[in-house]
């Protein structure tokens, strides 16, 4: 009987093991694997890919002389040149029919400067007839006048005497004085009478004068005249060299065709007719970054382009800078901006297409997680879960724990974030097979 009930209590026991280790084994299978890694101090990369089209740093601008009929065009874009090369010609008997038309241009521009010239000296000689004439006539209204005021005065004076004599020799009737009087106001009116007509006269005489001294020589015709014969000099003298290279137009140093603005049958512009690329000022080319991209930017910024070379081979150039970055607005007023980027070594053509990239490192940040353990918890709010022990009833569990977060900065793969509120040896939750919820009960996952 003994052994009987010891058989049933070790059944019993056997089959409560077995069940709490089955039990064991589906709460263990029932909890959330997690991926568990520790924040780590680390340098960010705002790594930017991006493409541009090469250019020379630097254009050179043929010119020639306008409304030439162009001919031929010997180079293409992209042709490389030596200095005396030609680069296209023009009608050499348009070109001569040009220069005959001037040089008759010129020789009348001759006859109308001579006739000019001797208006001019013609102008000189009745000015200075002119000069003399009103000074002539100034002196003798001077003299004129001294004279004639002279004898007023002096005709006033005798008056006054006889008047003067006759008071003291009165007659009982007085009419002699009477008369003497009349005659001496007559004399003294006629002396300021004469007075203001001297100073009349003498005024517009001086003015006469003045106005003589005045004149100025008018050589602005001949001037003007001068002016258009050096213009055809000057115009001539293209055209004379144009025609001893005849009808050529040549380069005037080495480099590349980067533009041809002429066609054969047409008239040469005004402005450029090519434009060459410099081929030793360097190349450069310009890509175009959102604002987010462009704030990154700094003068530790590595640049490197990567394309197919002159030689045909692919070529990594690490030798490139930033050359300037400018801000423009595109047609949805959104912020873009321009950036320049060049280099001394001319590794590759004009026109080659070739792939940039951007390498901005951060500085470096003490706390740094991998961007899949960061949720958003708002606007603009973000969080992350770590992992907690706790001492239960089957032993030690891990517990998860949303904990606030202030990002610093970001880049594709990782945040960095506010050294107060994480630590390097807090455990954060990367992964979570499932719905992951503050308060829940997780494990790490066996790697």
């Amino acid at each position: 009987m003994r052994n009987k009930v010891l058989k049933s209590i070790g059944i019993f026991l056997i089959v409560a093991v077995l069940c709490t280790i089955i039990s064991r084994g589906l709460y263990v299978a029932s909890i959330a694997d997690v991926t568990l890694k520790e924040p780590n101090a680390r340098v960010l990369n705002h790594d930017i890919e991006t493409s541009g089209m090469i250019e020379q740093k630097r254009k050179i601008v043929v010119l020639t002389e306008a409304d030439q009929i162009v001919t031929d065009i010997y180079v293409k874009e992209g042709q490389k040149v030596k200095s005396g090369d030609p680069l296209f010609s023009i009608d050499l008997d348009y070109l001569k029919q040009q220069i005959d038309v001037m040089k008759n241009e010129r020789k009348q521009l001759g006859y109308q400067i001579e006739d000019a010239k001797n208006q001019e000296e013609d102008k000189k000689k009745q000015d200075n007839l002119n000069r003399g004439q009103a000074k002539d006539n100034y002196d003798y209204l001077v003299d004129k006048w001294e004279t004639q005021i002279a004898k007023d005065a002096e005709a006033v004076e005798s008056a006054k005497e006889a008047y003067e004599n006759s008071l003291k020799q009165e007659t009982e009737d007085g009419s002699e004085t009477q008369q003497l009087l009349a005659e001496w106001e007559e004399a003294q009116a006629q002396y300021e009478a004469d007075i203001i007509q001297r100073d009349g006269e003498l005024f517009e005489a001086g003015q006469t004068v003045e106005s003589s001294q005045l004149t100025v020589s008018d050589s602005t015709s001949e001037e003007q005249l001068k002016l258009q014969r050096e213009q055809i000099d000057m115009k001539m003298e293209g055209l004379n060299l144009l025609a001893s290279q005849e009808g050529k137009v040549l380069a005037d140093t080495e480099g590349a065709v980067s533009e041809i603005l002429v066609h054969a049958g047409e008239a040469t512009p005004a402005t450029a007719s090519i434009l060459l690329s410099d081929l030793s000022s360097g190349i450069q080319t310009t890509v175009t970054l959102n604002e987010d991209e462009a704030k990154h930017i700094t003068e530790q910024s590595q640049v490197i382009m990567r394309g197919t070379g002159s030689s045909g081979g692919e070529v990594v150039l690490t030798d490139v800078k930033i050359q300037s970055i400018k801000e423009k607005k595109d047609a949805e007023n959104d912020s873009a901006f321009e950036v320049v980027l060049e280099s001394a070594e001319p590794l590759f053509e004009e026109g080659a297409n070739v792939s940039v990239e951007i390498k901005n490192p951060s500085k470096e940040y003490e706390i740094c997680i991998p961007l899949e353990a960061l949720h958003t918890d708002g606007v603009d709010k973000y969080a992350v879960y770590i992992t907690e022990e706790q001492d239960t009833l089957i032993g030690k569990e891990l517990t998860v724990r949303k904990v606030p977060v202030k990002i610093l900065d970001k880049d594709a793969e990782f945040a960095a974030i506010e050294n107060d509120t994480l630590s390097n040896q807090q455990k954060i939750i990367v992964s979570c097979e499932k719905a992951i919820e503050e308060g829940m009960t997780v494990k790490e996952k066996e790697t």
